[in-house]
């Protein structure tokens, strides 16, 4: 049995779902990965996955770049004739669900965030949110990663209650990501970890580090760990993160 499995980022796909699709491996399936080309296509191939590269560019708007997506996710898919696809962000969600249906593919779609097609009215986000639900009709099962997402989506009529499905997250190696004991009288770090987007509540983070770090000067320090996004118009400048 053939699975494919769509996202917009290799290191992604290794990061968050390598042990996944390990797993499918092992029961047996042959598993494709599409992704944009990166380093982490050679870990991923090291890993015994096929990859194919394929260029989806999450931020951009334009016509041209995403009927290019449409026709290359078309061809690929045609070519491959995979028994089931996966797909795991945004344009793959709503470009893949597409042409799976276009070429009878069962289709199952992870929504691990709502990203700023919800986060604003603008023009091409109301055109996104519209390519959403009618992409996601004959979509087999659509995987949401908290309560609120798949409210939005049901309330929405984005998605059917009876494709949705509730899912308590990626999941965290407990092997690779073990807890270290408690020492007593340390200073307390806290890390902000993820992308420098508005989005993902940094400036909130800096807020709250302000306000503790006011009360407990010298007892607490505060970390951000991220890389800025200049192509994100949602993205920290390089002079805001100075």
């Amino acid at each position: 049995m053939k699975i494919v499995f769509t996202s917009n980022s290799s290191w992604s796909i290794y990061n968050f779902r390598k042990n996944l699709l390990l797993r499918l491996q092992s029961l047996g399936y042959y598993v494709t990965l599409i992704s944009p080309e990166s380093n982490y296509q050679n870990k991923l191939k090291d890993l015994g996955f096929e990859c194919k590269s394929l260029e989806i560019n999450s931020s951009s708007t334009a016509f041209i770049s995403n009927i290019k997506i449409l026709f290359n996710l078309y061809n690929t898919y045609k070519n491959i004739k995979p028994d089931i696809v996966l797909h795991n962000a945004a344009k793959p969600n709503i470009y893949g669900a597409i042409i799976c249906r276009i070429l009878n593919i069962p289709v199952v779609n992870n929504i691990s965030g709502l990203g700023t097609l919800f986060l604003n009215n603008k023009v091409s986000s109301k055109i996104g949110r519209y390519l959403y639900k009618i992409s996601q009709k004959k979509v087999h099962t659509v995987f949401f990663q908290n309560n609120d997402d798949m409210s939005l989506f049901l309330e929405r009529n984005l998605v059917k209650k009876e494709q949705s499905q509730l899912i308590p997250g990626s999941g965290v190696d407990l092997v690779k990501f073990q807890p270290y004991e408690e020492k007593q009288n340390e200073i307390i770090k806290f890390a902000f970890i993820g992308r420098l987007l508005r989005d993902k509540g940094i400036f909130e983070y800096i807020q709250a580090a302000k306000l503790i770090l006011k009360k407990y000067q010298g007892k607490c320090k505060f970390y951000v760990l991220g890389e800025l996004y200049k192509e994100n118009p949602r993205a920290v400048t390089k002079q805001q993160l100075n």
